[in-house]
């Protein structure tokens, strides 16, 4: 198991296992030596076209006999993000970028160019991925003595000063949407009008002031204050119900959005002294692999405290027996 890029390889070993950062810079090592197989753990890493990453890992991974992809983790509806891994298992069918996007990625002409997050024939691509190129196992399949899910929708309690900010909010939107949604014809006069000043924007000419402009910039800006507000209306809910896992001595995760209701669920458990990790967008990633660790292996370790896209995906926290959605995003993929 390799610690670090300086290491050789040990001659007595047929066996070799190291990171996707070491094995970047590995990369000239690994070909020299030749392997006729390897198993790509987390493979989802391996999906962007234009990391470093890959463009030293995925023509490597080409050239092997047998390659083994590993993944847990789902694609957010994007079939771009199939591409590398597709290309990896079959290079002789999926050679060309253009041809798959063509064909799966529904592109769209944009002011920055092609835009390949769309799809298209996604029932022909999922009949391919099942009969030739995919193995699916269900955790229903391979982990029988697991208990079904309960869940369980738990009111809370909530700051009235904060609601009564939301609720305000929320009627300037509806407002902003009543005064640019009254007639169809008023929808596609908006709609031409931010067009031309964008065209007018990257043309580098001077953008008139737009009063429907403004008032879908006010809409999204109110949009994000109230989503904000929702967290700081509950912060103290939260950790009032958070409050009866660590007494009856559960071991939990508990997944958040804003680092303000962060805080405050990680104070309280500070207050309360039991042991626990916290994950999000700031943690080194030595530090994240630590942690899970620590969660795992230290059964006084009674809390995970995480952020709900730092956490979204390559990481396993199995030992718990509780998982707590104190927040939410607006993206459904992140939730599934």
């Amino acid at each position: 198991m390799f610690q670090k890029s300086t290491e050789d390889f040990d001659p007595n070993c047929c066996i070799y296992i190291m990171s996707y950062v070491l094995a970047t810079k590995l990369a000239a090592f690994i070909v020299k030596k030749n392997f006729k197989f390897c198993i790509c753990d987390e493979a989802h890493y391996l999906k962007s076209r234009d990391s470093q990453r890959s463009r030293y890992l995925v023509p490597l991974l080409i050239k092997m006999k047998r390659v083994l992809l590993l993944s847990g983790t789902p694609i957010l509806a994007r079939p771009n993000e199939l591409y590398n891994l597709l290309r990896i298992l079959r290079p002789d069918i999926f050679y060309s970028f253009k041809e798959f996007g063509l064909r799966y990625c529904n592109p769209r002409e944009s002011y920055f160019g092609v835009d390949w997050t769309g799809s298209s024939n996604m029932r022909e691509l999922h009949l391919m991925l099942e009969k030739g190129l995919m193995i699916r196992r269900l955790k229903s399949e391979v982990l029988t003595e697991l208990p079904a899910k309960r869940r369980q929708k738990i009111v809370v309690n909530t700051d009235a000063h904060a609601l009564k900010k939301i609720g305000m909010m929320l009627k300037r939107v509806q407002k902003w949407d009543d005064k640019i949604n009254t007639t169809a014809e008023k929808t596609e006069g908006a709609l031409q009008c931010i067009a031309e000043d964008f065209d007018n924007f990257v043309k580098g000419t001077d953008v008139t002031e737009d009063p429907t402009l403004n008032a879908i910039d006010d809409k999204y800006s109110y949009l994000l204050n109230a989503y904000s507000l929702t967290g700081s209306a509950k912060a103290k809910g939260c950790v009032e119900f958070l409050e009866t896992l660590i007494d009856s001595k559960v071991k939990f995760l508990v997944f958040a959005h804003h680092y303000e209701v962060m805080d405050a669920i990680e104070d309280a458990i500070v207050k309360k002294k039991i042991s626990y990790i916290r994950i999000d967008g700031q943690i080194e990633a030595t530090k994240r692999y630590e942690a899970v660790r620590k969660f795992h292996t230290d059964e006084k370790c009674m809390c995970a405290i995480l952020a709900l896209t730092a956490s979204s995906q390559g990481i396993t926290l199995t030992a718990a027996t509780a998982v707590v959605f104190a927040e939410m995003t607006w993206t459904p993929g992140i939730m599934v």
